[in-house]
């Protein structure tokens, strides 16, 4: 299996958060499904295409410029709200997995979302 390049992970991330599909991200920039689907391996959009997809997205070309590059990557975090803000220079890939867990302690009231960090706070102190 191919790893996939840090503009693919980035891609996946923004249509997954937006909720759609490679199609409709494709349909909405005017190119064909096949083609998007590539970006969201290995392969890089030429820049007038990566406009479209910052645009599309919501975020500038140079956030997507630097997933491509490894160069000043950011940790992205989400708010509650769904936006976004860099906070260091290190950038973090979530699996699916991670996202899940995320999307399931967003749901827990906060009682009970205090309780899961207790808890995953315990279990790295025992090693």
């Amino acid at each position: 299996m191919q790893e996939k390049s840090g503009l693919a992970l980035t891609l996946i991330r923004l249509r997954k958060q937006k909720n759609v599909t490679a199609q409709n991200v494709a349909d909405a920039i005017g190119i064909k499904g096949t083609t998007y689907r590539r970006y969201e391996i290995s392969t890089e959009p030429r820049l007038e295409v990566l406009a479209k997809i910052a645009d599309y997205f919501g975020v500038t070309t140079d956030y997507l410029i630097d997933s491509i590059n490894g160069a000043s990557k950011h940790e992205v975090f989400v708010c509650a709200d769904g936006s976004e803000y860099a906070l260091k220079t290190k950038f973090i890939a979530l699996n699916e997995k991670e996202i899940d867990l995320i999307n399931t302690l967003r749901g827990l009231n906060d009682s009970d979302a205090i309780d899961v960090y207790d808890f995953v706070e315990w279990k790295k102190s025992k090693g």
